[in-house]
């Protein structure tokens, strides 16, 4: 009976090294720490291990996207990213997601930072607030090249974690704070585009 949603996109993320999936290290706690209100999906595989044909196969059907199917049942659709507007392979924001009546990209209000996917949280609170019913996409920078650099210095630094597990720990953070300002009836669904990229 949900009258929200909230998909939010876990850059390179893989089922090995989440702890749901049989992975020894505890790499999300605070996701395991609910309990019954979460429910786990999978391990799937994806169509591509590109970000915006693995995005196209899960948010575009018959050749329209999610966000104009929302449109259309009257959902307010808003759109936040931790990634360039125009990647590297393609623009996923042009290819699924443009659709989206709202749109905020962290190197566009933060130009020349290093963006950390915590920064992203005070534009999640907005776009969930309000009367009207709405669908938020969040894209993560996630696990994406470099784990090591998507975390803040000295995160989790006194465990023993690699870099990726690191950033998988990291997001179980972002996931978290997310959670904690969701409105009743909303339903946060966490997804990956595809596993471990180097």
């Amino acid at each position: 009976d949900a009258t929200n949603y909230v998909f939010v996109i876990g850059e390179s993320m893989t089922s090995y090294r989440v702890p749901f999936y049989g992975y020894e290290k505890r790499t999300m706690p605070q996701l395991a720490a609910l309990g019954d209100r979460l429910a786990k999906l999978g391990p799937v595989r994806v169509t591509s291990p590109y970000t915006v044909l693995a995005l196209s196969s899960l948010f575009i059907r018959d050749g329209v996207s999610a966000p104009v199917r929302f449109r259309q049942k009257g959902y307010a659709t808003r759109f936040v990213s931790a990634q360039d507007r125009w990647a590297r392979y393609c623009s996923v924001e042009a290819s699924v997601l443009s659709a989206c009546e709202q749109k905020v990209y962290l190197c566009e209000v933060r130009p020349g930072e290093h963006v950390y996917d915590e920064m992203l949280l005070p534009y999640v609170r907005e776009m969930v607030s309000g009367e009207k019913s709405f669908v938020v996409f969040v894209h993560l920078m996630g696990s994406h090249f470099e784990p090591g650099d998507r975390v803040p210095r000295g995160f989790a630094a006194d465990e023993e974690l690699d870099d990726y597990d690191r950033s998988v720990r990291y997001t179980d953070m972002v996931l978290a704070k997310i959670i904690g300002m969701l409105p009743p009836r909303t339903v946060l669904y966490y997804i990956s585009d595809h596993g471990e990229s180097t």
